[in-house]
Formats: C-alpha cells, sequence, structure tokens
C-alpha cells in the first residue's frame, strides 16, 4: 500500500489551497462499489461505513484511521438508502438484509462509538418478504425501521414502518396501502414521521396515524429521502428527460412550497448520481454532485437557489468520484468517496476529506452552477393504516478488527505545532501573581504546565524557570516553550510613614528611585511632594512592571499662642488682639469683657480680626476664647488682656 501511496504522489496534481485544515485523503485498501456513508463524530473526526462488506472505519479530526471494525452478517447485496445512522448515545446504528429461501428479513444492529455490539435484532413476517430503505432516531431516541412489506408469493405491497425503543423492543409496526416503490423515511421536527414511497410522500404523526399525503406528478427517479428544514420539507427528483437533479419543496401542512420545482441546469454526469442533501446550517442545505465529471459540492438556500459551489480537480488520468457528504459540527463539510488511478477498473480506493470553513478541500475549482424553476404540481391523497405484529429475533453479531493507513491526496500540509508563553516575565509579590497564557499559530489539544496544570493560562506568584507542552492528538506534535520569571526588586529609599506638623509647617515628600514613574495621590507625576496639610499621602511607584505603594500621615497639632498685651497706637506692631501661632484650630468664637464683666466685643475670627480696642480706654480687660480643636474636641481658654 505504501507503493500505491508514492504513485499517487507522482500522478496527482492539485492546486492546494491555503486552508491549513482542507484535504483530501485515501485510504490504503481497495473499494470497488459506489455506496459509502460518512458521519461526523464528536471529536470533530468521522465514520465511514462501506455497507457491502459492513465495515466502520473511526478517523480522527486529522484523516488518519484509529480504529476499524468487519461484521459478520449476511450479505444479500442491497443496502438501501439510509442504511447507517449515528445514535443520540454516540455510538452508530446499521441495517442489512436477511435473504431466506423466497422471502427477505431485516437486520437491525446497534453498536457503541468504539464499534462494539450493542444489540442486534432481525425482524420478519411469515407472511411478508420485508425490503427495508432506511433506519433513523428520533429526538427521544427511538429508532424506526422503514421498508415495503411484499405479500409473499405476490399480491399486495404495503408500506412498513416500525418503531423500537432505544434497546430494540418492538413498539408498534403499522402497514399503509401505498407502497411498492423505494424510497426513505425521516422522524420530522414534531415528533412524528414523513415517508416517501416513489413520488408519494405521506406524514404521520408519533403513533403512526396518517396526517397527509402528496403525490408528486412531475418527474421522477432519484427517491431519495426527504429532508426537513426549518420551513418545509426537501423532495430530490428527476426532471421529465432524467438528466437534471430536480427539487420539490413542501411546506409542513403538506401544500406546495414552490409553484412548481426547482432544477439544476446543468446536466448530471458519471456515476452515483443520486445527491443526498443535508442541512448545513440555518437557512442553508447542501449535497454532493457529479457534474461534467467532477465531484461538485453544491450549497442551496431554502428556495434552492445556488450559494457556493467546489468541485474537487483532479489530474485526467486519475477519476474521483464524490458519494456522500456531511456536516461536522466545527463548520466543516466531510466527503467520502473513491478514487481510480488510470484505467478506472483498476486500483479503486476509498478516500475521506474535511473542508475548510469556506468548503474548499484542497484541490477545488468553482464551477458555475445554478437551478431554474420548472413546471411541476402535486396533488392530495389519503390512505389507509393497520398495525402488524412483526416477529423479533435477538441476534449475536461477531466483529473482527481491523486497520488501515492512509495518505494525503491533496490539501495544503498543516503549519507545524507552535506554542509561545506570554506575559510578564517580572512577579512582584505572591498577593499579585503573573497570568502566563500561550500564543499558538495552529491548534491543539491539550496542554502541560511544568507544574502539572493543564488549562491554557497558569497563575505565578514565585519566581523560577516555568515550560508548557502542547500536544496535537491526531497528528502526534508536540510544541513547547520555556519562560524565566524573575523576582521584581525595588531598592530601599528613606521613607517615613507619619509626620506631625508640631514640628514644622510642611513637609517635602521624596520617592526618587532610578527608572521608575510616578502617581501622586491628586494626579502628579514628579519623584516629589510638598505636603503642607494635615492628611494622607501616597504615590504608585513603577519599576519593571512592578508596583509599589508608600503612604504617609501629616497629624495635625493644637498650638495657639495668645499675648497678655496690644498697642493699637497705630505703628503697624501690635495693633490688635490677635492669636500669635495658631495650628489645629477651629470654629474660634472671642468675646472681650470690661472690669465689671459687661461684654464689649466678640468675634469669630481670632487668627486676623480678634479686638482693636480703639472704642475703649486703656486697661485690664477679660478675654473668653471658645474652639474646636483638630481632634473635634470643644475647648476654652480665659485670660486677661492690657490694652495701652
Amino acid at each position: 500500500m505504501k507503493i500505491v501511496a508514492i504513485v499517487l504522489g507522482i500522478l496527482l496534481f492539485c492546486f492546494c489551497s491555503e486552508a491549513q485544515d482542507a484535504f483530501i485523503r485515501t485510504s490504503g485498501h481497495y473499494y470497488y462499489k459506489n455506496n459509502l456513508k460518512i458521519q461526523p463524530t464528536p471529536d470533530l473526526g468521522w465514520v465511514l461505513y462501506e455497507p457491502d462488506s459492513f465495515k466502520i472505519f473511526k478517523y480522527n479530526a486529522c484523516g488518519r484511521i484509529e480504529w476499524g471494525r468487519r461484521y459478520q452478517l449476511p450479505v444479500s447485496g442491497y443496502q438501501g438508502l439510509d442504511c447507517f445512522i449515528t445514535t443520540r448515545k454516540g455510538g452508530y446504528a446499521f441495517f442489512n438484509m436477511v435473504p431466506e429461501f423466497n422471502t427477505t428479513k431485516s437486520q437491525l444492529t446497534v453498536v457503541d462509538g468504539n464499534g462494539d455490539v450493542f444489540w442486534s435484532r432481525i425482524f420478519s413476517d411469515p407472511e411478508f418478504s420485508i425490503t427495508t430503505y432506511s433506519i433513523g432516531q428520533d429526538k427521544q431516541g427511538s429508532f424506526f425501521i422503514y421498508a415495503n412489506a411484499s405479500k409473499i408469493g405476490g399480491g399486495d405491497v404495503f408500506i412498513m414502518l416500525t418503531k423500537l425503543s432505544e434497546s430494540g423492543d418492538q413498539q408498534w409496526t403499522r402497514f399503509y396501502n401505498r407502497g411498492g416503490f423505494w424510497g426513505g423515511a425521516i422522524a420530522t421536527d414534531d415528533k412524528g414521521f414523513l415517508m416517501r414511497s416513489g413520488s408519494n410522500v405521506i406524514k404521520a404523526d408519533s403513533s403512526g396515524l396518517f396526517e397527509w399525503g402528496t403525490v408528486i406528478l412531475s418527474g421522477s427517479g432519484n427517491y431519495i429521502t426527504p429532508l426537513e428544514v426549518e420551513d418545509g420539507y426537501i423532495l430530490t427528483g428527476l426532471t421529465p428527460n432524467f438528466l437534471q437533479t430536480a427539487y420539490y419543496k413542501l411546506k409542513k401542512d403538506g401544500t406546495s412550497a414552490f409553484s412548481g420545482c426547482m432544477a439544476l441546469d446543468q446536466p448530471i454526469t458519471g456515476i452515483g448520481v443520486a445527491p443526498f442533501l443535508r442541512r448545513i446550517n440555518i437557512g442553508r442545505v447542501g449535497g454532493m454532485f457529479s457534474i461534467g465529471n467532477r465531484p461538485t459540492f453544491v450549497y442551496f438556500d431554502h428556495s434552492m437557489n445556488v450559494v457556493n459551489t467546489h468541485s474537487l480537480t483532479i489530474d485526467p488520468m486519475v477519476m474521483i468520484q464524490g458519494i456522500d457528504i456531511a456536516y461536522s459540527k466545527d463548520d466543516r463539510v466531510l466527503v467520502a468517496g473513491t478514487i481510480n488511478i488510470g484505467d478506472f477498473a483498476f486500483f479503486p480506493q476509498v478516500f475521506t476529506g474535511k473542508s475548510d470553513s469556506s468548503f474548499r478541500f484542497g484541490c477545488d475549482t468553482v464551477l458555475t452552477v445554478s437551478t431554474s424553476p420548472l413546471p411541476g404540481s402535486i396533488q392530495p391523497f389519503t390512505v389507509t393504516s393497520v398495525l402488524h405484529t412483526m416477529q423479533a429475533l435477538q441476534q449475536t453479531v461477531l466483529a473482527e478488527n481491523l486497520t488501515d493507513e492512509t495518505f494525503q491526496f491533496c490539501g495544503a500540509s498543516p503549519t507545524p505545532l507552535s506554542v509561545q508563553i506570554e506575559g510578564d516575565s517580572v512577579v512582584c509579590s505572591e498577593e499579585k501573581p503573573v497570568i502566563l497564557s500561550l500564543k499558538s499559530a495552529t491548534n491543539f489539544d491539550s496542554v502541560l504546565w511544568s507544574d502539572g496544570s493543564d488549562k491554557t493560562t497558569l497563575s505565578v506568584s514565585k519566581p523560577g524557570k516555568y515550560w508548557v507542552r502542547t500536544f496535537d492528538n491526531c497528528r502526534k506534535e508536540v510544541a513547547s516553550d520555556t519562560m524565566v520569571v524573575k523576582e521584581g526588586d525595588f531598592p530601599e529609599i528613606p521613607w517615613t510613614q507619619k509626620f506631625s506638623l508640631c514640628d514644622a509647617d510642611g513637609f517635602m515628600l521624596k520617592a526618587e528611585m532610578p527608572g521608575a514613574t510616578y502617581r501622586w495621590q491628586d494626579g502628579s507625576t514628579s519623584s516629589s511632594f510638598q505636603a503642607s496639610n494635615p492628611g494622607v499621602y501616597s504615590v504608585n511607584i513603577m519599576l519593571d512592571g512592578c508596583e509599589k505603594v508608600l503612604q504617609t500621615e501629616i497629624e495635625d497639632c493644637e498650638i495657639l499662642e495668645i499675648p497678655n498685651l496690644f498697642t493699637p497706637d497705630g505703628n503697624a506692631l501690635n495693633e490688635r488682639f490677635v492669636s500669635g501661632k495658631m495650628k489645629g484650630i477651629r470654629n474660634q468664637h472671642l468675646e472681650i469683657f470690661n472690669r465689671w464683666g459687661q461684654k464689649i466685643h466678640e468675634s469669630n475670627d481670632f487668627r486676623t480680626e480678634g479686638w482693636d480696642g480703639k472704642t475703649s480706654l486703656p486697661g485690664v480687660y477679660f478675654w473668653s476664647l471658645s474652639y474646636t480643636n483638630f481632634k473635634g474636641e470643644s475647648k476654652t481658654k480665659t485670660g486677661i488682656i492690657e490694652k495701652q
């Protein structure tokens, strides 16, 4: 197989897209059929089912096979439409036909996410031959089987719908009297079912009771399973000339959403021309077509207007066939098909691929694809149904493990995994840790720090050497980086934490450090600050990414000097009775009394106004001063003053 991979690398030529996660990869084994089923997995990988041989291969997000299983089941050569689904518990379910004498039975097998068999049952009826077309599971976890039930020996053909519990127990089976054509069924969002048998479309409720029926009167063929969208149902068919794919849309009540149908303008060519539509996102659906012998992904809106297209463009020596697509939860298209080198009868290999967010796969050409309206009509009808009991037989299904390799077919080579630690390289204190984060041009699946943590960030409160290793699980790559975190070092500076205005009228606060920046409590940025009022002063110092806060308090002081004489003689000295040095004094109230105790003057400003004594004779007077000090204490002082 490695020789084949080398031949592929020599023969193939394609234009790689710029997207790093878009690619097509081939598997190492051959595949000669044209029926494959691909489904996404929760880990952004996918599974591939080969119905003819009952093989399941699990791929990781990089397109490499993680495990494979082959189940020992009877082969009938028929696999129906929806023969493989993912279950709501993360496993998989698939059916096979069990031929027996002049009849066939239907077998449903459910496996878990590792491919181990959970349960398997054969459903049959002694009077009817069962031809299964599709299976499914509703939002409540119940499975269903959709089939035609043909009377053994000839006679009536019924549509059969069987509902099963999650563990496979039969809940009910209904026969509808409008069968005989192949088709498919889905569980609808209203907990009911939508069944298609040829051009007939039947809507039933959660118990299988008939709600409405519609027959499409124009075009035929390609009776693919319906697709439910937010505002109705889309059905795939062929135009009357059988050369183009046509789409009919029904509203949720079964009436027509279009006046006719919408058809692709381009003729269909090549093999595998029954494209399933898949829901891409709100308002969008997509399908894989063979147009101009090129597998072409076409992206529609709900009116079936073409939004976007991408075709896989391959060297003429190589034939590539797209068979099935799926849509993963990371907004990528998954594709499966076969690749044939040279003579397409030889060396057909399975390929799977993953697009980028623009639905490119790495070897693309944009074709001009469009749709246009065509005439068409529908007609309502009614059906009757009856309950029927099917026989169920528990089965033991053996499985063998498979191994396989995959090889790059086209697509850009992924950028090597790299990572860089970002964050401050200086830790200032344990109370203020540094947060280290990761910068990477590529995604990684897991991370390991030097302390054993597995988060994308690391909180560092001590100096030291820190390393990180990141891992890409599917590419098996490791990237690492190291950072040394140093301890921030503030030099010591002289600093006094408390001053008193009893000692001086003001203080120069100095916080100078070489290379530092400053911000004082008033927003100023000098290295020093002149403080002359009582209060708390602080400065934030930034040095080498670290911050240090210095704080000092200037206390007030109660100082009150009162003279014992004054001389209002006009010589500008001692002209008034006012205080000398005064600090920490508030709310002053001065009263002056004569020798007989009569109040002759009062003032609320002993600092500058006081008493001038101009209307009084020289002599001795009494004074009383009430005030509040800086501590909020009320005080009163008295004394005598001599006016000369």
